[in-house]
């Protein structure tokens, strides 16, 4: 099994963005309206967002690998 860490890149944000989509909602998602969950998740959990970060010095993302998989971050 090859799995690991390692820090993302912004060519990582596409992927972050969906597993981070994903995470939210599976664990937060029953608390919120629709319509609010909608908008939270355009406006924070998208490729453009994950690319500023990365590309912002004073945020560091690690990724957890797995298989090459993204698995956690």
């Amino acid at each position: 099994m090859n799995a690991g860490l390692r820090r993302a890149v912004p060519e990582d944000a596409p992927a972050l963005a969906a597993l981070a989509a994903e995470a939210f909602v599976a664990a937060f998602g029953h608390l919120y309206r629709p319509e609010d969950l909608a908008a939270f998740l355009a406006e924070e959990r998208t490729v453009e967002a994950y690319r500023e970060h990365l590309h912002d010095p004073r945020t560091r993302i690690a990724l957890a690998e797995n298989g090459g998989d993204l698995a956690g971050y």
